[in-house]
């Protein structure tokens, strides 16, 4: 079985292509770069951007895993169009010239969060390409994927040195969150899973409040940072001054923290995701640091 995956290169495209090797397929990965990443070096690369792609680069793959896009961050409308909308729509008209078989979606729950920013619209409007398509396809809305990564570096040795960390409402907000192993997992369990078939679904590990995720971090960093609540509409204010003085992009704000946004209509892959305590042990153990407590998140 021959599988071509998109954003391959990316934060979870590698550990979606080093999983499928593990399982022993045959993987070709997309690469805009010509320079040899060494966790990929059994895949075969495939030279180019979305657009660029034709039938002939697809021709003979059973299945494509599009996880390529533009993640939130890019302060650019036309950007976000261009890669998750119409990219995915052009991979969408070449997957079907190329007679492939099956196509797995990697979306967002921030689809079904009602959001307005334009990275949850732009994903929500390739849903409906990949909807619309002829293809053997199945939607997966992946909750926030966590793993070794430099934000999560930065974010972890950030906590250890903060006496104060500022929370927005009450804290009680669920949060639905996947370690990027269990999540590459599950994606691949979707690739043999006929029940999914022109379905949408949802990955994610069982949800935990703000507050729950903190007191977790402060226990396994074994810091003692001190939390302070700020009122939705103070946060909205700070947004819009620093949006207005510094040009930075307004974070989006729920009316209603407290919103389930698990599931709505969608199924729920079983992905087996451990908890975020042990997905966290994993991480930091992966990432050979030892005593957390004594020792800082470097590179």
């Amino acid at each position: 079985m021959k599988i071509f995956v998109t954003g391959g290169t990316g934060f979870l495209g590698i550990h979606i292509v080093e999983e499928l090797i593990a399982q022993e397929f045959s993987v070709s990965v997309l690469m805009r770069n010509k320079d040899i990443i060494p966790r990929l070096s059994k895949a075969l690369p495939v030279f180019g951007d979305l657009m660029s792609l034709s039938a002939d680069d697809l021709k003979g793959f059973d299945i494509v895993i599009h996880s390529a896009a533009i993640k939130p961050g890019v302060n650019n409308e036309t950007t976000f169009r261009n890669v998750n909308e119409i990219g995915t729509k052009h991979l969408l008209h070449v997957c079907e010239k190329a007679g492939v078989r099956r196509f797995l979606h990697i979306s967002t729950m921030a689809v079904d969060a009602n959001r307005k920013d334009i990275y949850a619209v732009s994903k929500g409007i390739a849903e409906h390409y990949v909807e619309e398509s002829a293809l053997e396809w199945s939607i997966l809305r992946l909750g926030a994927v966590y793993g070794l990564s430099d934000w999560w570096r930065s974010y972890l040795s950030l906590l250890k040195r903060k006496k104060i960390v500022v929370v927005v409402g009450d804290g009680e907000h669920l949060l639905y969150q996947i370690y990027v192993k269990d999540c590459a997992r599950a994606i691949i369990s979707a690739i043999f899973d006929n029940t999914i078939n022109h379905r949408i679904c949802c990955v994610t590990s069982d949800p935990i409040t703000y507050n729950h995720s903190l007191s977790v971090l402060k226990s396994v960093l074994k810091t003692n940072f001190t939390t302070v609540h700020i009122p939705l509409w103070m946060a909205r204010i700070i947004a819009s001054g620093m949006y207005y003085v510094l040009k930075s992009p307004k974070p989006h704000y729920l009316n209603d923290p407290h919103i389930d946004l698990s599931l709505g209509g969608a199924l729920r892959i079983d992905a087996c995701a451990r908890t975020f305590e042990l997905g966290l042990a994993d991480m930091l153990s992966e990432a050979s640091l030892g005593e957390v407590s004594n020792k800082r998140f470097i590179r």
